[in-house]
């Protein structure tokens, strides 16, 4: 039973000395901090990072990586076999195509994130994925549909280092864990809303109005981002986390 408590209850006890007249009095405090408390420490610190600008940065910069997700995955299959009669081993070269990029641009774009800074390497990706989305769901041949695909993954995969870098950099050490947390749960709220969404626009309207309005609202997002980072330092991103 006394080790039950133990795990379920952690006390810090500290000592105060007071001078009194009659001489020196000792008082004794206990604080208790049990799994509730700490519970509700964290739901509060979690809340408290989405107030701040270059938390909420991070969450439009990941909606803009996890919306073109969702577009890859859910409509530009579809415009492929509607563009050049894409068959099942054709859409894997598409996503062999897309994917290959990475092998360059993310160890690139980390190397980029930490000569230049953060946003500048971020930035550009950025507009390289609006551009390749934009592009894509105007192609008209195999050859156009393949070369903005290889855009569209280069631009992601160059974004993912120096987010993932802006993001721990963007509170103070015993909140990196939570703030990576809320990037990878706006992430994932794209990833169950995106696919149903564009498909919907997708089947009120045509194929490539969903796709541009997947590169819009990664443009909106990128936009976001830019005017609310802008001219402030990893400094004053700390000193906001308080």
């Amino acid at each position: 039973a006394a080790a039950a408590e133990a795990a379920m209850a952690s006390a810090v006890t500290s000592s105060t000395t007071t001078a009194t007249p009659t001489g020196l009095v000792s008082h004794t405090s206990t604080t208790t901090t049990t799994p509730q408390t700490q519970s509700s420490a964290g739901v509060t610190t979690f809340w408290h990072l989405l107030r701040l600008r270059s938390i909420q940065g991070v969450i439009a910069t990941q909606l803009c990586l996890s919306l073109g997700y969702s577009c890859l995955m859910s409509t530009v299959p579809l415009y492929a076999a509607h563009v050049w009669d894409a068959t099942t081993s054709s859409l894997g070269l598409l996503y062999t195509m897309v994917s290959l990029p990475a092998l360059v641009a993310l160890p690139l774009g980390g190397w980029l994130a930490d000569r230049y800074g953060r946003k500048v390497a971020m930035l550009p990706a950025g507009i390289a994925m609006v551009a390749g989305a934009a592009g894509l769901a105007s192609s008209a041949s195999f050859e156009t549909f393949m070369a903005c695909a290889i855009v569209w993954g280069f631009g992601n995969s160059l974004m993912s280092p120096g987010l993932a870098a802006y993001t721990v950099d963007a509170v103070k050490p015993s909140n990196r864990g939570l703030a990576l947390s809320v990037g990878r749960t706006s992430a994932d709220a794209a990833f169950v809303l995106g696919p149903v969404c564009l498909g919907m626009i997708a089947d009120a309207t045509t194929l490539p109005t969903s796709i541009y309005c997947a590169a819009a609202f990664m443009a909106t997002t990128l936009g976001f981002f830019a005017i609310r980072t802008r001219n402030i330092t990893i400094s004053a991103y700390q000193s906001e986390d308080k």
